[in-house]
């Protein structure tokens, strides 16, 4: 009787997952767009991508041009493996912020207007203490945070806490991203996307929890800790691309 129980048990949740799996994954998809009511900023920050940064630059250029804000800051993402092999035998090939550049000239967005971001960055984590950085000391209260859907409330989440409220984050993912939060396991890309994000969010969690230790220490007799230095990893060795 107690294994017919269990059986029925069972085949019951199974049934509950297999009608009720659309809105559950549908939802996984969803909680990974992050996005805030657009206003005016005093910069765009574009993070880089890879072969998606087309489209967020593409979405600052649109910002700008509506006039949301009158600066763009783009960053520098670690070489993949064999460019600078390529460079040493007479192959120059562009790099993700070359693009990007190459892209907001083409597009007529001044130059002067533009910061470049020049330290490598092999994560978000590790990307965005180079933004929060570059931007101390700079009169940016609030900035428009530009990057994929599925990258979005990660992205969000990491620069609130390294500006730690001092700057206003408004996240606003690319519309020229064609992740599919509704419907993503169906799709091969975003199928990956969506997995290895989640897996990133752990990982974030687990170090934004170390860093709420560190935080805790702060308050210690002798011990001074900021959020930032407790957040912000020091670069492998090797220079091999993560991410948190």
């Amino acid at each position: 009787m107690r294994r017919l129980v269990t059986l029925i048990i069972i085949l019951g949740l199974a049934i509950v997952l297999y009608i009720g799996h659309p809105w559950l994954l549908g939802g996984m998809g969803r909680y990974l767009v992050y996005e805030t009511p657009l206003e005016r900023a005093d910069v765009i920050v574009v993070l880089s991508g890879g072969s998606s940064t087309p489209a967020r630059v593409l979405e600052a250029v649109d910002l700008y041009r509506e006039g949301y804000a009158k600066r763009v800051i783009l960053t520098t993402e670690v070489k993949p493996n064999g460019y600078d092999r390529l460079a040493a035998r007479g192959v120059k090939l562009p790099t993700s912020t070359e693009i990007s550049v190459t892209i907001l000239k083409r597009l007529g967005i001044p130059m002067k207007d533009v910061d470049v971001v020049r330290e490598e960055a092999y994560s978000t984590l590790s990307e965005l203490c180079s933004v929060t950085a570059h931007l101390e000391g700079k009169p940016a209260r609030s900035v428009i945070l530009v990057t994929d859907q599925h990258h979005s409330r990660r992205a969000s989440r990491i620069m609130q806490r390294l500006t730690n409220g001092r700057i206003r984050v408004l996240s606003h993912p690319t519309k020229y991203d064609e992740f599919h939060p509704d419907t993503w396991w169906q799709h091969r890309d975003d199928l990956k996307e969506v997995l290895f994000e989640y897996e990133k969010l752990a990982n974030y969690w687990l170090v934004a929890t170390k860093a709420m230790v560190l935080s805790a220490a702060d308050r210690l007799p002798g011990v001074r800790i900021s959020v930032r230095n407790s957040l912000c990893p020091t670069k492998p060795k090797e220079g091999k691309a993560g991410d948190a």
